[in-house]
């Protein structure tokens, strides 16, 4: 139905918009131009075959990120962050590894695992901080002791 739907405004639309390419409309051109257009249609129809399944076991947020184009441009502009997220992601041990190069005191013990969500409320990947006994604050961050 999709595709007989695109068929329908295909025609009329590249009639259209191929002058304002500087591309003379004609039955041929048409025809070229809407081939590849309808191929380009159909190839993203059918990538529902590789994406749904993907959605089904990593979830349709993961799916959604990795079919939008942007995330790709991010990943690529920042690489070597992208790289680091995905082995703290993989590997709680690196997490604490890296996190011990801003506060030396941590250990492995620091660090719960829980379910994964917004980085401001959880943490990465799913580990969280322990909260400490007594802790009031928001997030469940006790107030630094007075005299510090």
């Amino acid at each position: 139905m999709d595709s007989f739907i695109y068929a329908l405004v295909l025609v009329p639309s590249l009639d259209q918009l191929l002058p304002r390419s500087g591309i003379t409309p004609s039955p041929a051109t048409i025809g070229y131009y809407g081939g590849i257009l309808f191929a380009v249609f159909l190839v993203g129809w059918g990538m529902a075959l590789v994406w749904g399944p993907v959605a089904d076991r990593f979830g349709r947020d993961l799916a959604q990120t990795l079919a939008w184009p942007g995330s790709w441009r991010l990943a690529a502009r920042h690489w070597r962050s992208s790289l680091a997220e995905i082995r703290h992601a993989v590997s709680p041990a690196s997490l604490v590894a890296a996190a011990r190069r801003m506060v030396p005191e941590l250990s492995r013990a620091d660090f719960l695992r829980g379910p994964a969500g917004v980085r401001a409320l959880r943490g990465v990947s799913g580990v969280r901080w322990r909260r400490p006994a007594g802790a009031s604050g928001p997030g469940g961050w006790a107030p630094p002791p007075a005299g510090r």
